[in-house]
């Protein structure tokens, strides 16, 4: 909120920030940057202690902002391995296979920003859930009944649904008409 931070600033402990997701590494880089420069974004903390100069630091207030942390903890995501990943998600979805969690996991970690968000973009794959009555509504939508249509040949039509394939598929479904016009 640009004010500074301080002992009383709710949610900003280190374990809080692992709760929700983000890599002690993602954390470490987005406080390494706080009023200092770094010779690149992400780095271990031997390449800090290697780089680090008096020069390279910032006479003027720093801010601390989620944003910037969240862009940390993409790169250490992708970074991470799937069988890593899948030990800390895996708990969330007890009775799915281990290759096919791995394989959702690839899919989408590239878009995932904290591991909490890994969670969430695979729930609906694989937690049963009812469909209330408004979005029952809401599907029957042309718009949505078109989307969900179109999203459905293109997966269906993929000879891989990889990250990449993915990852173009929606890119196409954001670029698509609405209502099919």
């Amino acid at each position: 909120d640009g004010t500074p931070l301080s002992k009383r600033h709710e949610g900003m402990t280190i374990r809080k920030l692992k709760e929700d997701g983000f890599f002690p590494a993602a954390i470490l880089n987005a406080v390494a940057h706080l009023g200092w420069t770094p010779p690149q974004e992400n780095m271990s903390l031997d390449e800090m202690a290697k780089a680090f100069t008096h020069e390279r630091l910032s006479r003027s207030p720093s801010v601390f902002t989620t944003e910037s942390l969240k862009r940390y903890n993409k790169h250490a995501i992708e970074k991470t391995g799937v069988e890593t990943l899948y030990g800390l998600i895996s708990p969330y979805f007890k009775g799915i296979e281990k290759t096919e969690l791995h394989r959702a996991i690839e899919v989408v970690k590239k878009s995932a920003a904290t591991t909490l968000d890994i969670i969430a973009m695979l729930t609906p794959f694989f937690k049963e859930f009812t469909i209330k009555e408004d979005a029952l509504g809401l599907i029957k939508e042309p718009e949505v009944k078109y989307l969900l249509e179109k999203l459905l040949k293109e997966v269906e039509d993929a000879e891989t649904l990889d990250s990449v394939t993915w990852n173009a598929i929606v890119g196409r479904l954001k670029g698509a008409n609405r209502g099919g016009k």
